[in-house]
C-alpha cells in the first residue's frame, strides 16, 4: 500500500481516476481473490487473512500470476483456446478454453509444474518428486550452479560447457512438457514468464 501510494504521488496521478489494482502471486488464490490459499514459493502453505489487501483503499483483485501472463498474452480474436506455461522461479500456466478462462474445480487448473515429468525424480518445493518445475525452473538453471539466472545466460552464450549441458536437459524436459500439455488440451501452447 505505501509502495502504490508513493508511485502514484511520484507520478502525480490522479487517484480518482484509478480503476483499480491488480496483484499478481504465485499461488493458488481463494475464488474471492482476497485471499492466498497456498503458495509453496511464497513458503505460504495455508490459507492467508485478507490484510494482505486491507490496507489498499482502491477496488483490487488478487490472482495467479501464471493466469495473469496467460490472459495477457492471449489473442482472442486470433485464438479460440490457448495454454500458457509460465516459466520462472516457479512454473505454472493458464488454460483458455472456448474465449474464457478455465480455473478448474478449486481454481487449481493448469498448475502445469506439478506434472510429473521424470517419476522418481529430484525433489519439487510441493514435496512430490519429479515435477516439471523441479527440472524447467529459474532456480534449475542458476540455483544448482549457485550463480544467478543472468550469469547463468550470460555464461551460456559464451560457451561454457556445464551451461550448455544444462541448457540442453532444461530443453528436452520443457519440450516434453509442452508435447504433453499440447497433447491433453489440443490447442496452441505458448510459452513465456521471465526464463
Amino acid at each position: 500500500a505505501e509502495y502504490l501510494e508513493g508511485f502514484l504521488t511520484e507520478h502525480d496521478l490522479d487517484r480518482e481516476r484509478l480503476l483499480g489494482v491488480g496483484i499478481a502471486l504465485p499461488g493458488i488464490i481463494s475464488p474471492e481473490r482476497n485471499t492466498i490459499k497456498y503458495a509453496t514459493t511464497l513458503g505460504i502453505l495455508s490459507d492467508t487473512p485478507e490484510h494482505i489487501t486491507g490496507d489498499i483503499p482502491y477496488p483490487h483483485t488478487v490472482d495467479n500470476d501464471a493466469t495473469c501472463g496467460g490472459l495477457g498474452e492471449w489473442d482472442q480474436d486470433d485464438q479460440e483456446n490457448m495454454a500458457y506455461l509460465s516459466l520462472g522461479y516457479g512454473v505454472g500456466g493458464a488454460i483458455l478454453m472456448q474465449h474464457c478462462l478455465y480455473e478448474g474445480t478449486e481454481r487449481r487448473a493448469a498448475e502445469f509444474g506439478h506434472m510429473c515429468i521424470h517419476p522418481g525424480g529430484k525433489q519439487c518445493t510441493c514435496g512430490k518428486q519429479g515435477c516439471l518445475e523441479a527440472y524447467c525452473s529459474s532456480a534449475c538453471l542458476s540455483e544448482e550452479l549457485g550463480i544467478s539466472v543472468e550469469e547463468f545466460f550470460w555464461r551460456l552464450e559464451q560457451g561454457n560447457p556445464s551451461c550448455r549441458a544444462r541448457w540442453e536437459e532444461y530443453l528436452d524436459d520443457l519440450a516434453l512438457a509442452v508435447s504433453n500439455i499440447h497433447l491433453m488440451l489440443d490447442c496452441k501452447v505458448v510459452v513465456g514468464g521471465p526464463v
